[in-house]
């Protein structure tokens, strides 16, 4: 009996503090019922045998606590989703700061590869740890009003003919935003290179800060109807009309500025100076250029499918007349 009441003083240690009396109470007869049907059928009593196949305690007590899981089965799939797209993001940071510094800084091959995959390794670890500690607190916490909110309505699905990116390209869009918006306020450091030289800010940002984190803070709403919200056409249309006229008239501002970048040698020569500030000033023009056409190429995109979804008889919340017919 002394091991009978040594295993339930176990048991009892993780279980919820209200239910342990009851629970403790429960088990203590349960396991006295097979002790004397043992009994009866072997003369005597094993309790050794009989608590070890009964369970361990560990395990007999998480039978009697909600929490049976980390992420629960129906947080699974959007926790490993997401996952996948913050640990393809990271690789991909990763890998392009990796390029960046060997190009730039012409660093030693096998310093490069060993920090690339020191950074990559660390980098991956703790977007597991983050994302499963995130679930993880979702699920303790907030697990009911989430599992609400994810309650889908088919109607919301984007029409056949819709073109919708992909999950990976939305989510690399709106995170790409977010770290571009970070970067412009400051948040995110811009990198300086050896001490080789400097990067410094022409004075055209300044006088342009505001209306360009405007437009970056539009894009990420754009870009989160579209992910969201495929069936807000006509908001869609409406973003992508006010983003590309003001992408027009900030890129017009910027391009009269001429110099977007000035390069402040340290170490190099005025001559490598001089080259690194002209590749820079045509990378920029080539740059504000191509941004620009694909920019307008997106609106017109969003602009058409507008016109072709209300001239089909398509509303924002429901099938056309001819559907429902």
């Amino acid at each position: 009996m002394d091991l009978l009441e040594r295993y339930l003083a176990e048991v009892r240690r993780n279980l919820p503090a209200r239910q342990a009396d009851d629970i403790v109470a429960e088990l203590r007869d349960l396991l006295l019922a097979r002790a004397e049907e043992q009994e009866e059928t072997s003369g005597s009593v094993d309790w050794e045998a009989l608590l070890r196949d009964f369970g361990h305690p560990l395990v007999i007590a998480a039978r009697y606590r909600k929490e049976q899981w980390l992420i629960g089965p129906e947080l699974y799939p959007f926790y490993l989703h997401f996952l996948k797209v913050v640990v393809a993001i990271v690789v991909a940071v990763s890998a392009g700061l990796a390029i960046i510094k060997g190009v730039l800084w012409a660093a030693d091959p096998g310093h490069a590869i060993t920090g690339f995959l020191g950074s990559l390794w660390w980098g991956v670890a703790s977007a597991i740890g983050s994302v499963t500690i995130v679930f993880a607190l979702i699920e303790r916490f907030g697990g009911a009003s989430v599992r609400r909110h994810l309650k889908w309505k088919p109607m919301e699905l984007p029409e056949l003919n819709a073109s919708q990116p992909s999950v990976y390209e939305s989510v690399f869009e709106v995170v790409a935003g977010i770290l571009i918006l970070m970067w412009w306020f400051g948040l995110i450091p811009t990198p300086q290179f050896n001490g080789s030289f400097r990067f410094v800010a022409a004075p055209v940002w300044q006088s342009l800060f505001w209306p360009v984190a405007g437009l970056m803070v539009l894009q990420l709403v754009f870009n989160l109807v579209r992910w969201l919200r495929p069936r807000w056409t006509a908001v869609r249309g409406a973003l992508g009309a006010v983003n590309a006229i003001a992408a027009l008239m900030i890129a017009a501002l910027v391009y009269r500025a001429g110099r977007w970048i000035t390069v402040v040698p340290v170490t190099i020569d005025a001559k490598e100076a001089a080259a690194l500030q002209g590749a820079i000033d045509l990378a920029f023009r080539i740059g504000i250029v191509v941004v620009l056409i694909i920019w307008i190429l997106n609106f017109g995109a969003e602009l058409w499918r507008m016109l072709r979804a209300h001239g089909g008889g398509a509303s924002n919340g429901g099938p056309s007349p001819a559907r429902t017919a």
